[in-house]
């Protein structure tokens, strides 16, 4: 995203002598992560020669580079707002202005910078927005990822099952996913074998339209023996993957420039 933002910048033929590209391009390293600028900050030669530049930017008659940032961001706000509630943009971004504490506050373009990485941030990122069941206690709703890439699932029932018994177990939650997202459900490896139930249809496929407050997500359950798992067990994980581009042309006929491997199992066992 920092590259298309200074395409945009280089897109105003009024920029190209402004001193606030100089500036860019001096500290463009630390401008396209937001872990660099923060690594800066701790260098204390390094940051207050940072500070006494973006002063002479700021102060430079000459320059609208700021003018231009602040621009540019209001734009990115109007496309971040249209799938991202804002509170969570406002949040983010005081918390990223909180993280350049090196960078005295009398500087009016302390705000811009925050919300470049914040806007940029929130551009690459995918939101979804998840319905719980009322009640429900605050460390059994889905948390951040910190091992594993996958996202852990609860059942919201106290479930007793016999063997070779069918049950469509209520996980409680409904999901609004990104516009060309889908999401995919699948049981945790330990599931088999802690709770003794597979997911009959191996792995779910949940659409991005399946995204309403009653389309409540379930776990199909197959008990391979009898069973008891008590509410609030997580069984289960999801993910949100790309839907398929639905450019793709079907078309019917025989595979053209392709030669045949030689049927399943063909690579060898060993």
């Amino acid at each position: 995203m920092f590259n298309d933002f200074l395409k945009t910048l280089l897109t105003d033929s009024s920029l190209l002598f402004d001193p606030g590209l100089n500036f860019l391009d001096t500290y463009s390293k630390e401008f396209s992560n937001y872990n660099n600028l923060v690594d800066l900050g701790n260098n204390k030669e390094k940051s207050e020669k940072f500070i006494a530049d973006l002063r002479e930017v700021s102060n430079n008659p000459k320059s609208n580079f700021f003018d231009q940032i602040e621009t540019f961001l209001n734009k990115q706000y109007e496309e971040i707002k249209k799938t991202v509630p804002l509170k969570y943009v406002d949040m983010l971004t005081v918390e990223m202005y909180d993280g350049l504490k090196w960078i005295p506050n009398d500087i009016k373009e302390k705000m811009l910078i925050s919300k470049l990485f914040t806007y940029n941030a929130m551009l690459n990122v995918k939101f979804i927005c998840i319905q719980y069941p009322e009640g429900i206690p605050e460390e059994w709703k889905v948390q951040n990822i910190d091992k594993g890439d996958w996202l852990d699932l609860r059942v919201m029932e106290d479930v007793d099952m016999k063997q070779g018994e069918f049950k469509y177990l209520d996980l409680g939650i409904s999901i609004s996913l990104p516009e060309g997202y889908e999401a995919i459900l699948a049981p945790r490896s330990s599931t088999a074998a802690k709770h003794g139930i597979l997911q009959a249809n191996s792995i779910g496929v949940i659409d991005n339209s399946f995204s309403g407050p009653n389309d409540i997500w379930k776990f199909p359950a197959y008990a391979i023996r009898n069973t008891h798992i008590d509410k609030g067990t997580r069984i289960c994980q999801f993910r949100i993957q790309k839907s398929m581009e639905k450019t793709i042309v079907i078309a019917e006929g025989k595979p053209e420039g392709k030669t045949d491997r030689g049927g399943l199992g063909s690579t060898g066992e060993k």
